[in-house]
């Protein structure tokens, strides 16, 4: 290989590598203004109002699929039963997949200081 061939890949390598970082950025700003904006919460809870409502008072993401939340206040009914939960700090992850086909797949959910009443 020449020293040419090795200086084209070493350009090539840090193009990319600066590409991810601002696409990292612009994730980060896009992502963590939308979860702390109303505009979410209203989306999230016009897919079904008669059944499921949630709010929360901060949430962030630092990296794409996982979502990290305080005081989550999630409202339902399933039947003729209304149900609450107040949780104090949750994270997930979602599949990105899953939400193209307007579906959500969470995993890895790990939450503090649960109150469920009915």
């Amino acid at each position: 290989m020449s020293a040419h061939n090795g200086t084209k890949i070493s350009s090539w390598f840090k193009r990319i590598l600066i590409l991810l970082v601002f696409l990292e950025l612009i994730y980060l700003v896009v992502f963590n203004v939308l979860l702390n904006s109303s505009y979410l919460k209203e989306r999230i809870n016009a897919s079904s109002p008669d059944q499921f409502q949630i709010s929360w008072e901060s949430a962030w993401t630092f990296y794409p699929s996982r979502i990290h939340a305080d005081k989550l206040k999630i409202e339902g009914m399933g039947g003729s039963k209304i149900w609450e939960a107040d949780i104090g700090t949750a994270s997930a992850s979602f599949s990105l997949l899953s939400l193209a086909g307007h579906k959500v797949k969470v995993c890895n959910v790990k939450i503090n200081d649960v109150a469920y009443r009915e």
